[in-house]
């Protein structure tokens, strides 16, 4: 029982240690479904694709601003190239949550900046489960060495959007 409850601690600690490690603060996660206006349809008039798309978003909160590096992400076994955008005013409006309505606006904390991460293609595949964690698995350069982040936690879920 003893070792067991030693585990869990070291397992505790090595969390915190990487996230004290990258600097980063906390992590956000929002998906956003997305619905074509028109379908694309084969010659016999079948749905060539079901028209729904999912969008991922990541904010990340950092101490002093720096972060890792991040090139890639891995969601659902798919590499998608990553950019990072820091939020210059110290916030970012995020959306409206898809369950009351209500404005998502984050802002960063005092000695913390707000980066946001975008993933090309921007749409992906429709994630069937918004209740289920969803895990990411973000490829990064951290002071000259390659290292993998991964943010495991239920997405917020936006309102939709309806495309052209």
């Amino acid at each position: 029982m003893k070792k067991i409850i030693f585990i869990l601690l070291a397992l505790c600690s090595l969390q915190l240690v990487a996230h004290s490690q990258f600097n980063i603060c906390k992590t956000y996660l929002f998906i956003q479904s997305n619905f074509a206006g028109t379908i694309a349809v084969d010659e016999n008039g079948k749905e060539i694709t079901s028209g729904v798309t999912s969008s991922v978003f990541v904010y990340i909160k950092a101490k002093n601003g720096e972060i890792p590096k991040f090139e890639t992400a891995i969601i659902n076994g798919i590499n998608y190239n990553v950019s990072m955008l820091p939020c210059t005013d110290g916030k970012a409006i995020v959306g409206k949550t898809d369950e009351d309505g209500k404005p998502i606006i984050l802002k960063a904390s005092n000695g913390c900046k707000l980066w946001k991460l975008t993933f090309e293609p921007e749409t992906m595949p429709a994630i069937k489960s918004h209740k289920a964690p969803l895990t990411i698995a973000l490829k990064a350069t951290w002071k000259e060495r390659k290292i993998t982040y991964t943010i495991s936690k239920v997405p917020i879920l936006l309102q939709a959007e309806e495309r052209p």
